[in-house]
């Protein structure tokens, strides 16, 4: 598995509280099903990436809720679904 530093932009602060909230919020999606993903954290942002295959599970209810209410207990605000899919190196783009 990539390093959870690739998860968060360049030239932004890494602590460690950032890296278990992504790390608690990739293992909560990781206990609803979904192999490859990531969790893009833009500070109070989640992007949540998954493969294209992926994003119509993720977005119906009620796991769209669960997904939201989840990260949301984890410090983001607002939670997004990346509608490009995961893309390994996407912060690179």
């Amino acid at each position: 598995m990539a390093c959870l530093a690739t998860r968060v932009p360049y030239g932004e602060e890494l602590t460690e509280e950032r890296l278990a909230r992504i790390e608690a919020a990739e293992d909560f999606l990781r206990a609803q099903g979904f192999g490859a993903l990531r969790v893009r954290d833009h500070g109070e942002i989640a992007r949540i990436e998954v493969p294209a295959e992926d994003i119509e599970r993720l977005a119906a209810e009620p796991l769209r809720s669960r997904v939201a209410e989840e990260l949301r207990a984890l410090g983001y605000r607002w939670v997004a679904l990346d509608l490009q899919g995961f893309r390994s190196g996407s912060m690179d783009a």
